[in-house]
C-alpha cells in the first residue's frame, strides 16, 4: 500500500530516512560506527555499503569532508 501510495518502496523511505539521520551524525563528528548503530543499521559493513549506494560516497569520505 505503501508504494501504491508514494511511488517509492517502504523500505527505500526507511534507509533514505536512516542515512539522512547518519549523515547528520557523521556532521557532528560521531564515528562512522556509532553512526551506523544510532541510524538503525544492524552493522557497519551493511550500513556503509548502504550509504555509499545512496549518497556516492563512503562515510569516511564525507566525514572526511570529500
Amino acid at each position: 500500500m505503501y508504494k501504491k501510495g508514494t511511488g517509492e518502496s517502504l523500505l527505500k523511505f526507511i534507509n533514505q530516512t536512516r542515512i539522512d539521520e547518519a549523515e547528520r551524525l557523521l556532521s557532528e563528528g560521531v564515528s562512522v560506527v556509532e553512526a551506523a548503530e544510532r541510524a538503525g543499521f544492524r552493522d557497519s559493513s551493511t550500513f556503509i555499503r548502504i550509504f555509499k549506494k545512496y549518497t556516492g560516497v563512503t562515510p569516511g569520505q564525507l566525514k572526511n569532508g570529500r
